[in-house]
């Protein structure tokens, strides 16, 4: 199971299969998927990332036409197996349960068994297909969803459904994003903040979630900083600081004065502002306020 039908999800799913298994198939038959490829007037047009992706592999690829079940059957038939013969009676505390279960069932039940068509064990005939395989090659294909975007001051990025907060130190910096199926990785110069392993699913209800990588106290002392020095200005010699006051003398039509022990500048609350979270929920953005200005 994968968290999402985008390029990296799919590519990274595709990717840690040949690893598992150990080797690359010489010919890959891949459905009509967008991270794929399209059709532009019958003609099959692979994307960047997938054409990237089979080149590092050495790998050749078939995607079939549409409307042609017969030849998606075999593909279509172990669907229809897991689904019934592996997902009644099972409860999955999350998607890393279900692949824990699913990689354990295949292991101990399905691998293990006499297929009818093919009168024999699963288990017994990878060898044969490892043989005629090709081997991986020395540097993995990179299939990790790269982004760059400069930092609003509300320090958070989003990607998928989820929120992730940044060291207030790279706002108003260019930072760059790379996610995969396990983390959330945002890089400004040499300093990179990391997610939580569980932040990249997308929840069931739609909901946004948060993932506060800066620490509270990190954001709160910095803006005590700069709220301190902003406050301290140096005296002059005639005037109080932050006073205002007349040249001449106050009369009964002159305005009212400020006296010199009025507080002008306020420091900043300790907690920051509630950041906006815009409903382009598939992409990455950083901003803040209603329009995602920086």
């Amino acid at each position: 199971m994968i968290a999402s039908k985008e390029t990296h999800d799919v590519l990274g799913g595709h990717l840690w299969c040949i690893n598992d298994i150990g080797a690359v198939p010489h010919l890959g038959v891949y459905d009509g998927e967008a991270a794929i490829s399209h059709r532009d007037r019958g003609k099959v047009i692979f994307t960047e990332a997938f054409l990237r992706f089979k080149g590092t592999l050495a790998m050749g690829a078939i995607v079939l036409e549409p409307g042609c079940p017969e030849r998606k059957g075999l593909v279509e038939r172990a669907t229809g197996y897991l689904e019934t013969s592996f997902l009644p009676g099972r409860d999955f505390a999350g998607p890393r349960d279900f692949n824990a279960q699913l990689g354990e069932w295949l292991a101990t039940k399905a691998n293990t068994r006499v297929h009818a068509g093919l009168r024999c064990r699963p288990s017994d005939r990878i060898a044969e297909d490892l043989d005629a395989m090709m081997a991986l090659p020395p540097v993995a294909p990179d299939v990790d969803f790269h982004a760059d975007t400069r930092l609003g001051r509300d320090h958070w990025v989003r990607m998928g459904t989820n929120d992730y907060s940044v060291h207030p130190r790279a706002i108003g910096r260019r930072v760059h994003v790379r996610a995969d199926a396990d983390h959330v990785v945002v890089t400004w110069g040499a300093t990179a903040s990391r997610s939580t392993p569980s932040c990249n699913w997308p929840t069931v209800d739609g909901a946004r979630s948060r993932s506060d990588l800066a620490p509270a106290s990190s954001r709160r002392a910095l803006r005590r900083f700069f709220g301190s020095v902003t406050s301290l200005r140096p005296a002059g010699p005639a005037n109080p600081p932050f006073s205002v006051s007349s040249p001449e003398p106050a009369t009964a039509t002159s305005g009212p004065t400020v006296s010199p022990s009025s507080p002008l500048v306020r420091s900043p609350p300790d907690e920051p502002p509630l950041a906006h979270r815009g409903r382009n929920a598939g992409q990455i953005r950083a901003g803040s306020g209603p329009a995602g200005r920086p």
